[in-house]
């Protein structure tokens, strides 16, 4: 059992999917502002300005989403590994699966 009952795997794609989210939102906003500042964008000031809103807070979640997952991630390491000093991590899983035929 793990933090917020995330898995071994939970966290690097949670991770993943914040960082993804953080630098479309990014993206987008970047474009935004762009067509905001060039000849035609005083006419769609009234659209970009709510949806520009909602980018930043998306934003801001994504960014600390990523600190605070990065830093329970640590924790949860460091916490597990306290507490499974008997289990042996192994890189590529059990031995005996990984072994060539003729090593058996």
């Amino acid at each position: 059992m793990g933090i917020f009952n995330l898995e071994k795997d939970g966290f690097p794609k949670t991770l993943l999917m914040l960082v993804v989210t953080l630098l479309v939102s990014t993206g987008l906003c970047g474009l935004q502002w762009m067509y905001a500042m060039g000849p035609s964008g005083g006419s769609a000031m009234g659209i970009l300005i709510p949806v520009g809103v909602i980018e930043l807070v998306v934003m801001v979640g994504s960014a600390t989403g990523i600190v605070v997952l990065s830093i329970l991630w640590c924790v949860q390491t460091l916490y597990g590994r306290k507490h499974q000093k008997d289990e042996v991590e192994r890189l590529f899983g059990n031995t005996d699966e990984t072994k060539r035929d003729d090593e058996r």
